[in-house]
C-alpha cells in the first residue's frame, strides 16, 4: 500500500486486508467511500469465518426437527447478497 493510504479497520483478517489493499492502492477514497469499503471488508472476513464453519459441519446439519440447512450457510447466503 502507498505510504499515505489509510490503514484497514482494526481486527481485519487476511481476506479483508487483501480487499482493502486492492482498493486503497489504486484509489483515493472520500470518507463515505471508506465507510462502504470498511463494511465490505467486514463482510468478506465474516464470509471467510462462515465458510470455515460450513466446511467443518457441512451444508446440512441435524437438528431436533430433522435435517436442515446449516445456519452458517444461510447466513453466508445473506452476507453474499449484502456484499453484492
Amino acid at each position: 500500500m502507498p505510504d499515505n493510504a489509510p490503514s484497514p479497520p482494526t481486527g481485519t483478517c487476511a481476506a479483508g486486508r487483501r480487499l482493502w489493499a486492492s482498493v486503497v492502492t489504486d484509489y483515493t477514497l472520500d470518507e463515505h467511500e471508506l465507510a462502504v469499503l470498511t463494511e465490505a471488508v467486514r463482510t468478506v472476513d465474516l464470509l471467510d469465518k462462515l465458510e470455515t464453519v460450513i466446511r467443518s459441519e457441512g451444508p446440512i446439519v441435524e437438528s431436533p426437527q430433522g435435517r436442515k440447512a446449516n445456519p452458517a450457510a444461510v447466513e453466508a447466503r445473506a452476507q453474499r447478497i449484502v456484499l453484492a
